[in-house]
């Protein structure tokens, strides 16, 4: 007894395997034929560009843990007309107030700190920057009024005098 057209056509799906999920089943193609035929190159890059919007999906955000700033020497110079009276504070957990000299030089050390991370969406792009540097955690202050916040970065763009003091103009 001869199967019928059916089940031949049940074996050669099961033989080709996935060959058959691409190509439909054509009476003008030999198994052989279709075992042998593999999707155009355009058909296999579209299905990778669709899959690509899953994979960015996927991703979501990437959490990168920066190390804690080292501890920085800060030599400073405050040009006001009264110097002696401004303090600079180092504003952390436990704020340290440093005096400021009648010449307006003060030397302190920000200590070691972290901020946290740095944030980048799909892995890629950067969202948050979680660098210490860039944290304005140093004050001048005046009759308890802060008069300007400074960061360790913007510190050292800050022009230097002879000494070496970075000058801060109140």
């Amino acid at each position: 007894m001869r199967p019928s057209t059916l089940t031949d056509k049940f074996h050669n799906i099961v033989r080709s395997g996935l060959v058959d999920a691409f190509l439909p089943l054509t009476p003008t193609l030999s198994p052989r034929e279709r075992e042998n035929h593999r999707p155009p190159l355009i058909g296999r890059a579209l299905s990778c560009l669709a899959v690509l919007p899953l994979v960015f999906v996927a991703s979501g955000c990437v959490y990168a843990l920066h190390m804690s700033s080292e501890p920085t020497d800060v030599k400073l110079k405050i040009e006001a007309s009264q110097p002696e009276q401004h303090k600079v504070r180092v504003a952390l957990e436990q704020p340290v107030d440093y005096p400021v000299a009648p010449d307006g030089r003060v030397e302190f050390t920000v200590p070691r700190f972290s901020n946290g991370c740095d944030v980048y969406v799909f892995g890629v792009v950067k969202a948050r920057d979680g660098s210490a540097e860039g944290v304005r955690v140093v004050e001048v202050r005046r009759a308890g009024r802060v008069l300007r916040k400074l960061s360790v970065s913007e510190i050292a763009k800050l022009p230097t005098d002879a000494a070496g003091y970075r000058i801060v103009r109140i």
